[in-house]
C-alpha cells in the first residue's frame, strides 16, 4: 500500500503551470517539523527541531482549485501516494526525485477554509 498523509505549511507560492498538452500541474513544497533529541555539550538531552521540506504535486481540476485557495504560509492536510521519478538536469547529471502525488487537500487555515465554503471548489 502506497499512502501517504502530511500536514505542514507551504515554504513558497505554489507554482500552477500546464504540461505541453494542456493538462494543469501544481507544484509546491511543505514544510514539516521532525523532533529529536540530541545531547548538548554537558551530556543532557535537549529537544531540537528540523524541517523537512516534502514536494507535492497536484493534477488537473484539484491543481486549479488548490492554486486558488493556497499560498506561502498557508496550512494544508494532504492525501496522497509517494512517487520516484527522474529527469536530466542543465548539467545533463540524473536527478532523482521522490514526491507526494496529492490526491486530497484540506485547507486548515482558517481564513481559507471558510472562503472555501463560501465557493464551490
Amino acid at each position: 500500500m502506497n499512502n501517504v498523509t502530511i500536514i505542514g505549511n507551504l515554504g513558497s507560492d505554489p507554482v500552477l503551470r500546464r504540461t505541453p498538452s494542456g493538462n494543469p500541474v501544481l507544484n509546491f513544497s511543505i514544510a514539516v517539523d521532525r523532533r529529536s533529541y540530541r545531547q548538548d555539550a554537558s551530556g543532557n538531552k535537549v529537544l531540537h527541531r528540523d524541517v523537512d521540506w516534502i514536494p507535492c504535486v497536484l493534477w488537473n481540476s484539484l491543481a486549479e482549485s488548490a492554486s486558488k485557495y493556497l499560498q506561502k504560509g498557508s496550512q494544508v492536510a494532504v492525501n496522497g501516494s509517494l512517487r520516484q521519478r527522474s529527469y536530466s538536469n542543465a548539467d545533463e547529471r540524473k536527478v532523482n526525485v521522490i514526491e507526494v502525488k496529492v490526491r486530497e487537500v484540506q485547507f486548515l487555515d482558517k481564513i481559507k477554509a471558510q472562503n472555501q465554503d463560501n465557493q464551490e471548489v
